[in-house]
């Protein structure tokens, strides 16, 4: 896991470098959102459920943000939704149903 989380780390600096440069490049963001997706679930496979729900809750954000600005795309709001779920999951794993709720 150590290795996998290494490799999407390395990638999500440059991800958010691309990102800075050109803050309204909706692509870039999405493509930031993916690093946060899958080192997410590296986390989660490596039983990490805290630090996998940050990652997920930060790729939230950005859907959030870029479902704003795109309000006709439904990519956003279904990666959004199941980003969503996925830290439910956790938050019920750790038995913090309020928090999964």
């Amino acid at each position: 896991y150590r290795e996998a989380i290494q490799n999407i780390s390395e990638a999500e600096k440059i991800l958010e470098a691309w990102a800075a440069v050109d803050p309204g490049n909706t692509s870039a963001q999405y493509q930031l959102t993916t690093a946060y997706r899958s080192r997410g679930i590296v986390h989660s496979y490596n039983k990490d459920r805290r630090k996998a729900i940050a990652d997920f809750g930060r790729a939230v954000s950005i859907h959030r943000e870029l479902s704003s600005k795109d309000p006709g795309n439904k990519v956003y709001l279904y990666l959004r939704g199941e980003l969503l779920s996925r830290i439910g999951n956790l938050y019920q794993e750790l038995g913090e149903e309020a928090a999964a709720r």
